[in-house]
């Protein structure tokens, strides 16, 4: 929060996992997945490469706790992650996506009611990233329609990007279901990526998406 006297930002609040010095030895740390600040509510979530999700008040975000952690809730995806969230709020519900590494397509529900998330959906039939790097994503829709929002996911296809350059796949997934694959780049040579760039989310704009690739 800004301090109008001093002219400098002070610490409003802060989370961090109880045992995070042992997280930063084990090189589990945080960092690697974004925040997402959940549109219209005062949450936020964020992701460790030990495999948790956590949600946080962002007015009261719980500080460090000595024994156990001290925000909102935890969820367990038991993968590392390298990867982005998504997002859609639609007429039939709110989800958040997430593809950790060597994990499967998670869709997490947003109880707005509770401000909690529900169990994670995911889809085990899309093989997806290997190794140390996993999904980035986003979402397009026409407003709430839920018919037209998609979920665009970009990946390495068939080798670790953490360490190596790599095959990279668009996929085009339905939000309302991520067991329904729409398309991918792999179906028609001419779609073809090329080669994978981490870290970039797909940018959906006029009609078009665009995807980095190296």
């Amino acid at each position: 929060s800004p301090d109008s006297n001093t002219n400098t930002l002070n610490v409003a609040s802060f989370f961090a996992p109880y045992d995070y010095s042992t997280l930063a030895q084990q090189d589990n740390d945080m960092g690697p997945t974004q925040v997402l600040l959940i549109p219209n509510s005062n949450r936020a979530l964020s992701g460790c490469k030990n495999g948790y999700v956590y949600l946080v008040d962002r007015d009261n975000m719980g500080g460090v706790g000595t024994t156990a952690n001290t925000n909102l809730q935890t969820v367990d995806l038991y993968n590392d992650m390298h990867s982005s969230f998504g997002y859609y709020r639609g007429a039939s519900g709110e989800s958040i996506y997430l593809w950790p590494d060597g994990d499967y397509l998670n869709s997490i529900p947003f109880d707005r009611s509770t401000g909690l998330l529900g169990t994670p959906v995911k889809n085990t039939n899309l093989q997806g990233p290997i190794g140390s790097n996993g999904a980035f994503v986003s979402t397009s829709s026409n407003g709430t329609v839920d018919s037209t929002a998609i979920l665009w996911i970009t990946h390495a296809v068939g080798c670790d990007a953490g360490s190596q350059v790599c095959p990279g796949i668009l996929r085009a997934v339905d939000a309302t279901d991520i067991n329904k694959e729409l398309w991918n780049s792999n179906e028609a040579l001419t779609d073809s990526l090329g080669n994978y760039a981490k870290f970039s989310c797909p940018t959906i704009a006029n009609g078009k998406v665009y995807v980095a690739t190296f």
